[in-house]
């Protein structure tokens, strides 16, 4: 091979490396590193990264100094702007945006940008949970516990479902009973607030409530709303009615509503999750109701899941007969869609 032939090989091999090299998004670290191939997302001071090397990854947002893209993506920037635009890396903390249909490039800070590609929500989601529990031997007992939740998701709308029946028979008879049910729909009039209408009905067998109704309106903010982080709180008015089964008293009227709903992701396919409800009576100080769930939901294939909870609840004034705090443990495997 001649020399101008293996000059040529050489050129034509650094410009192969150097399209490749512009062909792949590359993020680079404060201590220098760096790291090529294509960035799929950014939320919650979270990279998402498929490597050439490594394959896909996840990243500290933290670690990185500065990034670049070969093609548009769509940043979503803290003043709640969306911008499609190419990203060029800058020194320090910054990137330069080349935005669609702009001729003079821009320069933002890394802390201005909230996501980047964020995942559209879908439709619908949800799960489906169920346990069961059987003894025979000094006692017969069959206990069934199931809880459905689900939500669907428009532009600027949320409608979520909510029920859960749980039964026990010791022998033979029926121990205990329970069913309750919520509908809510959630209106955002900003991106992470809105305002909420709420309808929740409960039968209990052992705590001798005939049926407990609330409806009612508030305001909630969700503060995060992620795989890795969801945080939501909400504050309202609602009007409730209680009546009870041996038909001794009922009773209705007005009460607040404060509620959280809390789940973060604390390792891979494992998540905790705490949600709960105060409902105090504007008519008697002592009438209010908690009502919290707290647990595990483990992974066990990419929709199959093992939940582990605890559910407290207390009511200021039960039926007659009945305490005032009701604790239930309850492990149970899942579906989620």
């Amino acid at each position: 091979m001649g020399r101008g032939a293996t000059g040529s090989w050489i050129i034509a091999l650094l410009l192969s490396l150097a399209a490749h090299e512009a062909r792949a998004d590359r993020i680079v670290f404060h201590n220098g590193d760096r790291l090529r191939g294509t960035i799929l997302s950014l939320a919650e001071d979270e990279f998402v990264f498929a490597s050439e090397v490594a394959g896909r990854m996840r990243l500290d947002a933290k670690r990185v100094r500065t990034f670049s893209t070969r093609e548009a993506i769509e940043i979503h920037a803290r003043d709640g702007s969306v911008l499609q635009a190419n990203i060029n890396e800058s020194d320090g903390q910054t990137i330069t945006v080349f935005v669609e249909g702009e001729d003079d490039p821009r320069t933002l800070n890394l802390d201005e940008i909230t996501s980047i590609n964020p995942p559209k929500p879908k439709p619908w989601s949800g799960r489906v949970t169920a346990g069961v529990n059987f003894e025979r031997g000094n006692t017969v007992t069959d206990t069934a516990d199931l809880s459905l939740n689900t939500t669907y998701r428009l532009e600027d709308d949320r409608i979520n479902f909510r029920g859960r029946a749980e039964s026990e028979r010791d022998d033979g008879n029926t121990a205990k009973r329970r069913f309750r049910s919520t509908v809510k729909w959630d209106h955002f009039y900003r991106e992470r607030r809105y305002f909420y209408t709420r309808v929740f009905g409960e039968n209990d067998r052992v705590a001798d409530l005939k049926l407990r109704f609330e409806y009612g309106h508030g305001i909630g903010v969700q503060w995060f709303d992620s795989d890795a982080i969801r945080l939501s709180t909400e504050a309202g008015v609602n009007w409730v009615r209680r009546t009870f089964r041996d038909g001794t008293r009922s009773e209705e009227g007005y009460a607040g509503r404060v509620a959280w709903d809390i789940m973060r992701r604390i390792a891979p396919g494992v998540r905790f999750f705490h949600e709960g409800s105060w409902t105090p009576s504007f008519e008697d100080k002592n009438d209010h109701l908690f009502l919290t769930e707290t647990g595990i939901r483990t992974n066990l294939t990419q929709q199959f899941i093992l939940e582990t909870k605890v559910i407290w609840e207390y009511d200021g004034i039960p039926a007659d007969d009945a305490k005032t705090q009701d604790v239930e443990y309850i492990i149970s495997v899942g579906y989620e869609f």
